[in-house]
């Protein structure tokens, strides 16, 4: 007995099996019958793969053309550059000015240098930024958060936002009701865009901030967004004449509307004005618009022509004062600045300018020329061209230091080493002609920079009183015929109200239709 319990336990698995065929799956049994089929070997005893199947063959080919399409199409715009910044340098930097700034900060204790009502000691004994009139960046200036809001001015808060909502709701208006900023009209997509929203006036037109929604420009004119020197469609609206703002592109004003063609560029071939068909609008979804072999884009007659000369003065050494340490606490960097410097430049004469970084120190700059779209040419203090500062003017909704809503705009320049959006400044030398009647043209042609809240919601409340039957007899006599499309049916009413008010009486003249300032 004993012998036949060692035998049973000697014997494996495998043989278990073998003597129990009936417990043994007969779908395994099958499936590794199945796959032995499959495996061949060499002479070598190597095993054969099987060959390819026809489809397989087919599919395989197809996948190797994709990937080479894909290869010759899109991977070369990854690794192209346009070379606008190959001819810039970077300025010979001071950095024993670093400490000058200290000391002239430490010497001025009671100054403003931001000009936002706190003074530079206050600045740091409340922890805010020196030369940040809203350190928070919350819409509320840091002074009206100390002494108007009473809410900490480095923690930001959604006072505006409450703000514009109760307004709201004290005035019976909603978020469909339409509002106006410096004469454009806009219909908001939320709250978010209504009390943070914000307008500027550029050199052809207007930028947006913070905005997205429909607006309505003054005069019968054509909008177009513009972005990489190249100018787009924007969404239209024909009933309410109004375009779609949905990014902080610049949007040109034209008193006609532009040609649109597509631009095809082939190897060998160069580029081609072509006209749009189905084919053409293929190619524009198929092909990249830049750096590519073959490129095709939607532009404007606009972007075919040739571009703006430059508006230079001839490079002499204007004044320069380093012995001035006043320059340390300023930041030229408004609009009526900017304006006056183009003036300058209008008028033949430089600028000298101090370029100052907290981290680098200092670097003397001298301003010569503009370009078409606003880039200041710069030389160094030798009269040797360097390159430019690309300019980007910017605004904000804005609560100032006596508490009231409007809009604040600045420019912000990069360039050559600096970026005032890290908290470089720049401040000019011989400021003063900013007085001269040349300033105050320059400073009528920009936009009003406090323009507040309260004016726009003092004529939209004014525009709301308007019987019906008034709105209805305007709306026929400007041929608004078309069926309304606008889902925000319940602003209808006021949007015809605002319209009206801001229709130029019959006769006179479209002058004011074409947006253009600074000199252009």
């Amino acid at each position: 007995m004993d012998d036949l319990l060692k035998k049973r336990a000697r014997i494996s698995p495998q043989k278990k099996d073998l003597k129990n065929p009936q417990k043994t799956p007969i779908v395994n049994r099958k499936l590794r019958i199945k796959d032995a089929e499959k495996i061949s070997y060499n002479v070598n005893g190597k095993k054969i793969r099987g060959k390819l199947t026809t489809g397989k063959k087919v599919g395989l080919s197809f996948l190797i053309v994709i990937c080479v399409v894909f290869s010759v199409l899109y991977l070369p715009p990854l690794f192209h550059s346009d070379g606008t910044d190959a001819d810039q340098a970077v300025l010979s930097m001071n950095r024993a000015a670093i400490k000058e700034y200290k000391t002239y900060l430490k010497n001025n204790p009671d100054a403003d240098f931001d000009g936002d009502g706190l003074s530079n000691v206050l600045e740091e004994e409340y922890k805010t930024e020196v030369w940040n009139v809203d350190s928070d960046t919350d819409g509320i200036s840091d002074y009206a958060e100390l002494y108007v809001t009473e809410t900490s001015p480095i923690d930001s808060s959604t006072i505006l936002l409450d703000e514009v909502k109760d307004s709201d709701e004290k005035e019976g208006r909603t978020l469909d009701t339409p509002y106006k900023i410096d004469d454009v009209i806009f219909w908001p997509d939320d709250y978010q865009s209504k009390a943070y929203g914000a307008m500027v006036r550029t050199l052809h037109g207007y930028r947006f901030f913070n905005y997205k929604g429909w607006v309505r420009f003054p005069g019968n004119i054509s909008a177009y967004g513009y972005r990489d020197g190249v100018h787009y469609e924007l969404k239209y609206r024909k009933a309410e004449d109004a375009y779609k703002i949905e990014s902080t592109d610049e949007v040109r004003i034209y008193e006609n509307p532009l040609d649109i063609v597509y631009q095809a560029e082939f190897p060998f071939a160069g580029k081609v004005q072509l006209e749009e068909s189905f084919w053409t609008k293929m190619m524009d979804v198929v092909f990249p618009e830049k750096g590519g072999f073959f490129n095709c884009r939607k532009v404007t007659s606009a972007d075919l022509m040739e571009k703006e000369e430059d508006v230079t003065a001839q490079l002499e050494t204007p004044l320069i004062n380093l012995s001035d340490d006043a320059r340390f606490g300023k930041n030229n960097n408004t609009l009526k600045d900017l304006s006056w410097l183009r003036k300058m430049i209008e008028s033949g004469k430089c600028v000298a300018a101090s370029l100052y970084s907290d981290n680098n120190g200092e670097a003397v700059a001298v301003l010569y020329g503009y370009t078409a779209d606003g880039s200041l040419l710069v030389a160094d203090k030798d009269l040797n061209p360097v390159g430019r500062l690309t300019i980007l003017e910017c605004s904000q909704k804005y609560m100032d230091k006596e508490g009231t809503i409007g809009q604040r705009s600045w420019y912000e320049f990069e360039g050559l080493g600096f970026d005032s959006g890290k908290g470089d400044r720049i401040s000019f030398f011989d400021y003063s002609q900013a007085s001269d009647p040349a300033d105050d043209t320059a400073s009528a042609e920009t936009e009003q920079e406090e323009q507040t809240d309260g004016q726009a919601e003092e004529e939209q409340t004014g525009e709301t009183e308007q019987p019906q039957s008034e709105t209805q007899a305007e709306s026929q006599a400007e041929a608004q015929t078309e069926p309304q499309t606008d889902p925000q049916t319940e602003a209808q009413t006021e949007t015809q109200a605002v319209e009206a008010e801001t229709a130029a009486p019959e006769g006179q003249g479209d002058s004011g239709d074409t947006v253009i300032t600074f000199g252009f």
